[in-house]
C-alpha cells in the first residue's frame, strides 16, 4: 500500500512536469480531503489510518486510477463447461469478459478481489457482490452481483468542450461531483438503481428467443448513467441475457444492446470503416498521450477489438455451417454494430461458444498483453467470477 506514494508523485510529474509538481503535491494535501460519497470517504480515511499513509494519497489513487486504463470489455454467448463445479446450470448465457491494462506496474501487487456482505441482515457470510480492484481503491472498475456485472473502460477523447470537462474534473477533485468508479460501485451494490420503467434509446441488437428471460433493468441503469455528468468513458453492463455498452461523454451518451456478442476497447468505433477509431476533434488526454502516444493507443485498441470480433465471426461461421446455412460477408466485414443474423439473412438458434475457448480468446495476445494486470470472466446470472488470471509481467 505504501507504494501508492511514489505512484502519486509519478502521475503528478507526468501531468504537470517536474517544475510544477512540488507545488501541486503541496496543494493536494489541502485540496484532496474527500470524495463525493461520504461512506467511501470514511472507508478511505480508515484504510489510510490502518496502513499509515497520508489520506490525500489514497484519495488521489481513487480519483486518478481511471486515468491510463487500457481495457477490453464485452460479453459473449457462452456454453458453460459441463459438470459445473458450482452446481450451476449449463444453459447457454452471456458471460462478461474483461481485461485491464495499466501503465503502472507497481499496482500489480495491490490487486485484490473484494467481497461485499450485507451486515444489516446479520449474515456476514453471504456475499452480495464481488469486485476485482486494488487495495485502497473503494470504487468499482470491474464487479459482479447476481443479475448484473459491470466494467469501466477509459475513453481518451471527448465531444464536449475542453473547458467544461476541466470544470467537471476540478469538481470531482474537490469532492463536489462523483467519480465514475464511485457511481459504478453504487450501481453494483444496488444503491440508487433506477426503476425498470426507465427506458433508454438504444440499438436493440440480435436477441435470443427464450421464454425464460426475465424483465431487464440494465437499460434503465444505462439511462440513469447517461443522464449524470461524468468524465468521458465506456461502461459495459450485463445480466446474463443482455449486454449494454455505453459510450459516455460529459453530459450525453449512447448505448446499444445485444444478446449474442459485444466488445468495447478504448476508441470510439467508426462503423463506416469496420469499427476502426473514429476521427475526433479532441486529442487523447495528455497523460495517456505522453505515455504511449496517440497513434499507438488507438492502434492497439483497434487491434484488440478486431481480433475478438474475428474470433466471434469464425464461431458464427461454424454455427451457420452446422445449420446448413452460408455465412455471407457483412457490409463492413468485421462490423458487429448491426443485427448479425438479420444481415446474414438466416434464422437459426445460435449456440454459445465453449467456455474454455472464450478463456483462450481472452488469455491470448493482443487481448492479454505485457501491460495486462488481470483478465477475468464474470457470470452475472449467478453473481460469480468464473475465471480470473494475472497478466504477464
Amino acid at each position: 500500500m505504501r507504494s501508492v506514494s511514489p505512484l502519486f508523485d509519478e502521475v503528478i510529474e507526468w501531468l504537470v512536469g517536474r517544475k510544477l509538481a512540488s507545488v501541486i503535491k503541496l496543494a493536494s494535501r489541502h485540496a484532496l480531503r474527500r470524495v463525493f460519497d461520504k461512506e467511501q470517504t470514511k472507508e478511505i480515511r480508515s484504510i489510510a489510518s490502518v496502513v499509515k499513509i497520508r489520506t490525500h494519497l489514497l484519495i488521489s489513487l481513487n480519483l486518478f486510477l481511471d486515468l491510463m486504463l487500457g481495457c477490453t470489455s464485452g460479453a459473449a454467448l457462452v456454453r458453460p463447461e459441463p459438470g459445473d463445479r458450482d452446481g450451476q446450470d449449463t444453459k447457454d448465457r452471456l458471460m462478461h469478459f474483461r481485461t485491464l491494462e495499466w501503465g503502472m506496474d507497481a499496482l500489480r501487487d495491490l490487486l485484490v478481489i473484494v467481497e461485499f456482505v450485507d451486515s444489516s441482515k446479520g449474515d456476514t457470510d453471504e456475499v452480495v457482490a464481488r469486485s476485482v480492484s486494488y487495495a485502497g481503491f473503494v470504487g468499482c472498475l470491474t464487479g459482479v452481483r447476481k443479475d448484473l456485472s459491470v466494467s469501466l473502460n477509459f475513453r481518451p477523447t471527448h465531444d464536449c468542450t475542453t473547458a467544461s470537462l476541466r470544470r467537471h474534473q476540478l469538481s470531482v477533485l474537490l469532492g463536489r461531483r462523483e467519480a465514475v468508479p464511485s457511481i459504478l460501485r453504487r450501481i453494483l451494490l444496488d444503491h440508487d438503481i433506477p426503476s425498470n420503467s426507465l427506458k433508454v434509446p438504444v440499438y436493440n441488437g440480435p436477441h435470443i428467443n427464450n421464454s425464460e428471460q426475465r424483465p431487464l433493468s440494465i437499460t434503465g441503469v444505462a439511462k440513469k448513467f447517461i443522464s449524470m455528468p461524468t468524465s468521458p468513458c465506456y461502461i459495459t453492463l450485463c445480466n446474463g441475457f443482455k449486454v449494454v455498452s455505453v459510450l459516455k461523454d460529459l453530459c450525453t451518451g449512447k448505448a446499444k444492446t445485444s444478446s449474442l456478442f459485444q466488445v468495447q476497447c478504448n476508441h470510439d468505433p467508426d462503423h463506416g470503416t469496420c469499427c476502426g477509431p473514429k476521427a475526433n476533434n479532441s486529442p487523447p488526454e495528455a497523460t495517456q498521450a505522453m505515455i504511449i502516444g496517440e497513434d499507438d493507443w488507438l492502434g492497439e485498441s483497434e487491434g484488440r477489438k478486431r481480433v475478438l470480433e474475428e474470433k466471434w465471426l469464425q464461431h458464427m461461421a461454424a454455427v451457420t455451417k452446422e445449420a446448413g446455412e452460408e455465412l455471407k460477408p457483412c457490409i463492413n466485414s468485421l462490423c458487429l454494430d448491426a443485427d448479425t443474423r438479420a444481415d446474414l439473412g438466416i434464422n437459426i438458434k445460435v449456440r454459445g461458444v465453449d467456455e474454455a475457448i472464450l478463456q483462450q480468446w481472452i488469455n491470448t495476445y493482443p487481448t492479454t498483453n505485457e501491460c495486462t494486470h488481470f483478465a477475468c470472466i464474470m457470470d452475472p446470472a449467478y453473481g460469480t467470477i468464473r475465471w480470473i488470471a494475472r497478466g504477464r509481467n
